[in-house]
């Protein structure tokens, strides 16, 4: 997981972060569960790619791979909730469509907070 970690935060390379994101979001998706997973390290990175306007692609798989982290370990939800700017990354997706395969993911984001008591 620190290997694609490393690449997703090498703003530098985004070939590098998006084969990363791609890589997490097929682990993420395919994971029963997934208790040693590094949430506190993994949200900040993929809050920023979120946030990454000149990407859309980077966006979308940043936004999938944080919705998937919620299904597969909903423990992790009060940790994407806490951290600043998490929410708002989620709800200026929904805000100001630009693309809409990002929209419609943020709303599925949204949709597992929204449902998680805590």
């Amino acid at each position: 997981m620190n290997s694609i970690l490393e690449r997703i935060k090498d703003f530098g390379s985004p070939g590098a972060q998006f084969q990363a994101l791609s890589e997490l979001c097929e682990t993420l998706s395919m994971a029963d569960t997934l208790s040693s997973f590094p949430v506190d390290k993994f949200i900040p990175a993929l809050v920023d790619l979120v946030n990454a306007e000149f990407q859309p692609d980077l966006m979308l798989y940043a936004t999938r791979a944080l919705t998937y982290l919620m299904e597969v370990m909903p423990t992790s939800i009060p940790h994407i909730v806490e951290y600043d700017g998490a929410l708002l990354a989620l709800s200026s997706k929904l805000q100001n469509i630009q693309y809409i395969d990002v929209a419609e993911q943020a709303i599925y984001a949204m949709e597992k907070i929204s449902k998680e008591s805590f």
